[in-house]
């Protein structure tokens, strides 16, 4: 198990900062709850298709339930889960991340 203490970033206007505990499972799938906050939601999808093309099609759909959350423009505060590499805001997917590798190759 590990502590996310501060992951932020900037870019496009649009920034991501990601808090909490996560830990992985033995092949590496990302496990944990973590607290979001993005500002400029409105641009987020056009961050997500540039630097992770093969989400392109989902890019609309992930922001679109963000901006639902903070509306046009705005800033999110939300929660997000993450079970065996999936992402979650409640109880929606928004999307899978592939497996980071075994926890001894990491650590």
């Amino acid at each position: 198990r590990f502590r996310v203490a501060a992951l932020d970033r900037t870019a496009a206007d649009v920034r991501v900062a990601v808090t909490g505990p996560m830990s992985l499972s033995p092949d590496g799938a990302l496990n944990g709850d973590v607290s979001l906050r993005i500002t400029n939601t409105d641009r987020l999808p056009e961050l997500i298709a540039a630097f992770l093309p093969a989400w392109r099609d989902r890019a609309g759909e992930i922001a679109g339930a963000l901006t639902a959350v903070a509306g046009k423009g705005g800033t999110v505060e939300t929660k997000l889960t993450l079970r065996h590499g999936v992402v979650s805001l409640g109880f929606i997917p928004l999307l899978e991340l592939p497996p980071l590798g075994p926890p001894e190759a990491i650590f």
